[in-house]
Order: structure tokens, then C-alpha cells, then sequence
């Protein structure tokens, strides 16, 4: 069960929220920001998952956000394992300190 941090305002003032619009696209971007937002830290299928986005366009998703900057892999897939990413300027805003 995943750990949901932010509850505030939509989104974090200190965001730079923007960025991920253009790369998400329209259609989905709430849902994907959404995701992000709840759960900071998260494994890659359990987004594909349960995003309520179509499997290829979470994985396009994930691969354009991570690709960009804005998601970082804290462990990579290996095997059967599934990568765990997370969206480190949330986290950075969520803890006060650089956390990542």
C-alpha cells in the first residue's frame, strides 16, 4: 500500500507543475498527475496498473516523464523486479530539505 503524502492545495505552490503538461498531453494528464502527486514514490506496474490510462500510454507516459528529468529511478528493473521511480521535487517539497 502505497504512502500518500501530499494532501494540501492542488497543486504545491512551490511546484514547478507546468513541465509536465506538455509532455503528458491532454487526455491523460490529470489522471498521471494525479498518480504522481498521491504517490511520490511508486513502482512502475503498479502505475501501469492502476492509473486508469491505457498500459501503452502509462508506459509512454512514464518513459517521457523519466526520460525528461521529472521522475527518477531510486531502484531499476531487474529481471521480474519492477523499477521504482519517484518524483523528487514533490518529495524535496514535502520533506523542507534537498532530499533527492
Amino acid at each position: 500500500m502505497a504512502v500518500v503524502y501530499h494532501q494540501g492545495g492542488f497543486p504545491p505552490p512551490d511546484l514547478n507543475w507546468p513541465d509536465l503538461f506538455p509532455l503528458i498531453g491532454p487526455a491523460n494528464s490529470v489522471r498521471a498527475l494525479d498518480w504522481f502527486f498521491c504517490r511520490p514514490i511508486f513502482v512502475a506496474t503498479e502505475y501501469v496498473g492502476r492509473s486508469d490510462i491505457p498500459e501503452s500510454t502509462a508506459k509512454r507516459i512514464l518513459r517521457l516523464v523519466r526520460d525528461n528529468g521529472l521522475l527518477r529511478e531510486i531502484r531499476p528493473s531487474s529481471g521480474r523486479r519492477p523499477a521504482v521511480l519517484a518524483f523528487p521535487e514533490l518529495l524535496n517539497i514535502c520533506e523542507g530539505r534537498a532530499a533527492f
